[in-house]
């Protein structure tokens, strides 16, 4: 009986501690799956977007190679929508403007450029962007707006991609010793810059009066470099080439092709005086 009763007195604080705790249990209880399953699903919608984002860069990226304009419009901005935020997004951005510029519509260029940069200061993308913001700036007439994008005050890396766009916009500025001075550092930043004499850098110095003394004479060294890299590169070949030539050619000095027989020199016939006189003196001594 009294065991009776503990069971029913068991069951009783069981009854209470739920009547009390139940509606706090149940609703935990809930909000754990919840979470559970809203974390899987967003993890699932997560891979599935940048799947989706995935296979419409590689769109994007066909579309441009193809030369396929207006196709990669359309997909550029649809990734702009889909993947806002990404760096697919600003991939897009990038291509966008290009094919804008491309068209010569400057303005919606510099758009596309301008909101990249607001949007994503730290992405590294950003020193691509800037340099051809301020690319954009010159066309559009703007060489004050452009110096804002890569002017000594912007912390950029020093490329030759750089140099030579702010060396371009000090030339429109009128500023013509920086600009010689930029497109010189752009040339120490690339070895083979001034190798042509008529490459874009090399025309855009000579325009300004050509580089100074140092600047000169670093670029003859570096053609004479060249050439000389050249000219060893061919002696090269050539030293590779001459063993195969000799044996064509049956130089005894040189080993045989593999499966052939070597081949000894073979000495004059002796005259007949000389098999006459075996044992004599050699020629041009006393009888």
């Amino acid at each position: 009986m009294d065991e009776f009763n503990s069971e029913r007195e068991q069951l009783e604080a069981i009854k209470r501690w739920f009547a009390r705790h139940g509606s706090a249990l149940v609703s935990g209880l809930v909000l754990g799956l919840a979470v559970l399953f809203g974390w899987r699903y967003w993890e699932e919608s997560a891979r599935h977007s940048q799947e989706t984002a995935s296979l419409q860069f590689n769109r994007l990226s066909n579309a441009l190679e193809t030369g396929d304009t207006e196709g990669g419009r359309t997909i550029a901005r649809e990734l702009l929508g889909s993947a806002e935020g990404t760096a697919y997004a600003a991939f897009a951005a990038l291509a966008l403007a290009g094919l804008e510029a491309r068209a010569g519509n400057w303005e919606l260029a510099a758009g596309q450029l301008e909101r990249l940069i607001a949007e994503r200061p730290d992405d590294p993308l950003v020193t691509l962007a800037r340099t051809r913001l301020a690319a954009v700036y010159l066309e559009l007439g703007r060489p004050a707006d452009a110096l804002t994008q890569v002017g000594p005050t912007v912390s950029l890396p020093n490329t030759r991609l750089t140099a030579e766009t702010r060396a371009d916009v000090y030339r429109a500025l009128g500023r013509f010793d920086e600009a010689r001075r930029a497109y010189e550092l752009a040339a120490s930043l690339d070895p083979v810059a001034l190798v042509d004499e008529n490459s874009p850098l090399a025309l855009k110095l000579d325009a300004l009066g050509g580089p100074t003394p140092d600047a000169a004479g670093d670029a003859v060294g570096e053609r004479t470099q060249a050439a000389a890299d050249e000219l060893l590169r061919l002696l090269e070949q050539k030293a590779a080439l001459a063993p195969a030539t000799d044996v064509l050619e049956g130089d005894p000095g040189v080993a045989p092709p593999p499966g052939g027989t070597a081949t000894a020199p073979v000495a004059p016939p002796a005259t007949d005086d000389a098999a006459a006189e075996s044992g004599s003196e050699a020629p041009g001594g006393s009888p």
